[in-house]
């Protein structure tokens, strides 16, 4: 493959790309079946078939475990990434799930600048487990937001106190 070459990655299956393209004849049609393709995923990613409620959970996890890593409030650690940064977090949390945690909370604490703080946090491996405190804030999340939509703004809300 040349340097200038183009690649077109997707998470659509070959049928549903064929699908898109099955009644094109134009390059205006064309881009508009990938523009719709593009959509469709997007709403997928974002629809009532997405499960929020784990997104939610491994999100509240991961901020509790980089914040007893580097012994810095929850909110030092949400403030730091910032609201838009927090959000698309969420949006990734299906993908990053499979990473360690290890893994991801470096890439936070280095993405966002976090440095060792003084607070005094739970020890990484203390009871209550970063997983139980994350399953609190999820239910707490679930409990008080009714739209599964917002559940990453409450999640935001409640972190950042």
């Amino acid at each position: 493959m040349t340097e200038n070459a183009l690649t077109f990655e997707s998470s659509l299956t070959l049928e549903e790309i064929k699908a898109n393209f099955a009644n094109v004849d134009s390059y205006e049609q064309i881009m508009d079946a990938l523009q719709e393709a593009l959509e469709y995923e997007r709403a997928s990613h974002r629809g009532m078939d997405r499960n929020y409620f784990d997104d939610i959970y491994y999100t509240a996890s991961i901020i509790e475990y980089a914040a007893r890593r580097t012994c810095n409030a929850k909110s030092a650690i949400v403030k730091a990434m910032g609201i838009e940064a927090f959000q698309q977090f969420v949006d990734l949390a299906d993908v990053n799930h499979c990473l360690s945690f290890l893994q991801v909370s470096d890439e936070i604490i280095e993405q966002y600048g976090i440095t060792q703080g003084t607070c005094e946090v739970l020890p990484l491996h203390a009871e209550p487990s970063y997983l139980k405190v994350g399953a609190v804030y999820a239910k707490r999340v679930v409990d008080t937001e009714s739209d599964p939509i917002k559940y990453w703004s409450r999640l935001y809300a409640l972190l950042a106190q």
